[in-house]
Parts: structure tokens; C-alpha cells; sequence
């Protein structure tokens, strides 16, 4: 398999990914992710995150159905104790869409959750 990805600066500041991932038997998707830091101190900040994801044929292996498969929103807050440092907590709303919520929901599981995240922003 393969994955392209690229990392940059959109119109307005906001910070864009979008990746493209081909898989050795030639299942394609794509991802995308967008997200911008709002300074409300020189060392704390907020960051909307959105990411979605969409797959051109099913991949039932990992669950993952043809068309829009997912999406989430995020809102981390994040210290910055020296800016290669910043450790953050957030809320993520996750959904899962038109096939791929077809196959969570035949597997017994959720299309949608909330989840608490916890981390460490490192940069070099």
C-alpha cells in the first residue's frame, strides 16, 4: 500500500491535510482535515479540529463502506509551556456514515460516540 499526504496553510490560517491511501489490492480513500488555533493567552489555545474520510468500495476487513464513511469534530485546549511542548484535553464527536454506519450497526457497534481525549503536542 500507499499513502500521500500533504500539510499546509489554507486561505484564512486554517491548517489543512489531506491524504490519499491506496491499499496493496487497490482499495482507495481519502482523508481530510482541517483545523485552526485560536490564541486566547500567548500560551493557551483553543483548536477546532473537523476531519472526514470517504472510500471509493467497500473494505469490509476494517469495516469501512463505498462513499462518505466518517466524520468528527474536535475541540482541544492546549498549554503551551515552551512551544515544542504543549500537553492538551479536548472533546471529539465521531459519526459514522451511509455504508460504513450500514456495516458498524450489522457488527453490533455505535455509529456515533464521544470521546475525552488527553495528550502531548511535541514539536521539533
Amino acid at each position: 500500500g500507499a499513502v500521500l499526504g500533504l500539510q499546509g496553510l489554507a486561505p484564512g490560517w486554517f491548517e489543512v491535510e489531506p491524504s490519499l491511501f491506496v491499499t496493496s489490492d487497490g482499495a482507495v480513500s481519502v482523508d481530510l482535515t482541517g483545523s485552526y488555533d485560536l490564541y486566547v493567552t500567548q500560551r493557551l489555545v483553543l483548536q477546532p479540529r473537523l476531519e472526514t474520510s470517504a472510500a471509493l468500495r467497500d473494505d469490509r476487513e476494517f469495516g469501512i463502506g463505498s462513499g462518505l464513511s466518517d466524520g468528527s469534530l474536535a475541540v482541544r485546549a492546549r498549554y503551551e509551556i515552551r512551544r515544542e511542548f504543549a500537553p492538551y484535553f479536548g472533546v471529539l464527536w465521531e459519526r459514522r456514515f451511509g455504508r460504513t454506519a450500514d456495516l458498524a450497526r450489522a457488527a453490533g457497534g455505535d455509529v456515533g460516540e464521544t470521546l475525552l481525549v488527553l495528550g502531548v503536542r511535541l514539536w521539533r
